[in-house]
């Protein structure tokens, strides 16, 4: 028996279902973005509900397609309605003739628009290849499958694209007539053109079937906001036919076939050759690009709106190690489309996946909570998958989350018994357009190769090792022969501004004879503040 080597496993058993969870998300850790659920109808609606749940908690764009065939449609409404499945099989790879396709579209729509889409495949391992009926019938077979899609989701299996004959062995290795000379290549691409641009297949709209009159033909109304199309198809490979249609639910007088790109009068009844089907759009609403346009205009405008406030490039800042407060707006950008992921290594656990906008090559996020006790960065990491000359480039690196302001807890003054306890402690300051400094409360203390009064990122767009221009400043009071430096022993103040943008020290300096002299030194890295 067929498949009869195959484990039955007990999906009762918790650890069982956890287990499977794993494995999908380990496919989608090294970038699967869908999986075909092979007689799905036989693992428990729960088990599913948990497995989808735990992949979308990650991965929420991974897509659930069921092989529901031979199953109860009762089990596949639930599967797609209550388990979270996507979409499932149709059946019209295995429906022929007009009777079939009245009798089987009208419950598949209606299946699709409560439940889910239902996937036209142009065929399947379990048939014959298209083909062998012959190139006619393989291209009336695959408009079908893509014209009566339900938001444009069909497909097709390697090889119909060069009219391969020779049938699928899911166990073998089978030749696909690879680079044939006579093939569909060109159709099939029109074809996803359609899909992806024209209005019809991309919202919401309604299928019905309005064919009349007699013949082995189809007529299928699709009405949608961006204007009603109407399929028309002879589905006799051998001989001509005359398509009629319901007249009140599409009475143009003449229509545009969006597939051949040319006008067809509708006077009467439309004559079609064997196998032949056109797509009709009224006049005015052709396709003509538009959609492809008016999409590019979308994405352009969200590119346009600078809101990102943390900019990453790649493949530029790939070992560039990223801080971001949560909540931040990050934009991310490259020179090629790609896919970004940020995960937390600790756990393996995948926060968040985004692609790049198509064109635009760029995603725009916010950055993630800070989660944590303690004053350390939440530790994440950015994965990104680039695509190029045909490859994959993966590249990761370090994405941290400080601790929110609320939190801090940060020293904004010392006494001077405080600083002469603690010289080493530091303050911190920076402008915001690359200049910086690492000073000691200790006045004049040196205690690292970071230590500076005045240092500077002298790279124009991106972090780069500082350029310590000033390291340290050392005074000495004089006065009547009397000789004292500035140190520690004399601060009695050292205080910071919260914003990071100037120290203070307060000095006490005796000058001889019993007597002290006070001073302040202010360091800032505002221009024209500085003061002694």
């Amino acid at each position: 028996m067929t498949w009869a080597d195959l484990v039955e496993l007990d999906y009762s058993k918790s650890e069982l279902r956890a287990y499977m969870a794993d494995v999908f998300l380990f496919w989608c850790r090294i970038g699967v973005d869908g999986f075909r659920c092979d007689a799905g109808y036989m693992i428990p609606a729960e088990t599913w509900k948990y497995i989808v749940a735990r992949v979308r908690e990650e991965y929420p764009d991974t897509v659930f397609m069921l092989e529901g065939l031979g199953g109860k449609l009762s089990v596949t409404d639930r599967l797609l309605s209550e388990s979270n499945l996507d979409w499932a099989y149709s059946e019209i790879f295995q429906t022929y003739d007009r009777g079939q396709f009245e009798w089987y579209l009208p419950q598949a729509i209606e299946r699709a628009e409560k439940y889910g889409a239902l996937v036209h495949f142009a065929e399947t391992h379990d048939n014959d290849r298209l083909a062998k009926g012959g190139e006619t019938y393989a291209r009336l077979r695959v408009q079908l499958a893509a014209l009566l899609s339900w938001q444009g989701a069909w497909g097709i299996a390697n090889g119909v694209e060069w009219y391969c004959t020779e049938k699928i062995d899911v166990h073998g290795k089978n030749g696909l007539n690879w680079g044939a000379q006579s093939n569909m290549v060109g159709l099939i691409s029109k074809l996803n053109f359609i899909l992806r641009t024209q209005p019809g297949f991309i919202g919401p709209a309604h299928q019905e079937v309005v064919t009349r009159g007699g013949g082995n033909t189809l007529a299928v109304l699709r009405k949608a906001e961006g204007g009603d199309l109407l399929l028309l198809a002879n589905l006799d490979c051998e001989s001509g036919a005359a398509v009629d249609w319901d007249r009140a639910k599409f009475p143009a007088a003449e229509a545009f076939d969006i597939v051949s790109e040319r006008k067809v009068p509708l006077g009467s009844a439309v004559s079609l050759g064997p196998g032949e089907v056109l797509c009709l759009a009224v006049s005015g609403e052709a396709h003509d690009g538009t959609g492809r346009a008016s999409s590019r205009r979308a994405a352009e405008a969200v590119v346009d709106k600078d809101v990102a406030l943390v900019h990453l490039e790649f493949p530029r800042d790939a070992t560039r190690e990223v801080v971001a407060p949560e909540g931040q707006m990050v934009e991310a950008r490259s020179d090629v489309d790609f896919r970004l992921r940020i995960v937390e290594p600790s756990s393996g656990k995948t926060l968040r996946v985004m692609r790049s906008l198509p064109g635009a090559h760029r995603v725009v996020f916010e950055a993630p909570q800070y989660v944590g006790g303690g004053w350390r960065c939440r530790a994440l990491s950015v994965e990104v998958s680039r695509y190029v000359d045909g490859r994959a480039e993966r590249t990761k690196s370090a994405f941290l989350i400080p601790p929110p302001a609320r939190r801090a807890k940060a020293r904004m003054s010392l006494s001077g018994e405080e600083v002469r306890r603690n010289p080493e402690w530091r303050a911190i300051l920076s402008n915001g357009a690359g200049a910086a400094s690492q000073v000691r409360a200790g006045w004049g203390e040196v205690r690292s190769q970071y230590d500076a009064f005045f240092a500077a990122n002298p790279h124009p767009t991106c972090p780069s090792d500082r350029l310590n221009l000033w390291t340290r400043t050392r005074c000495w009071l004089q006065r009547e022969g009397y000789v004292r430096e500035f140190d520690s022993r004399c601060v009695t103040r050292f205080a910071v501004d919260p914003a990071g943008r100037f120290a203070r020290w307060n000095f006490t300096v005796p000058c001889g004879m019993g007597r002290e002299a006070s001073f302040i030194f202010a360091l800032s890295l505002v221009p024209g503040e500085n003061a002694a």
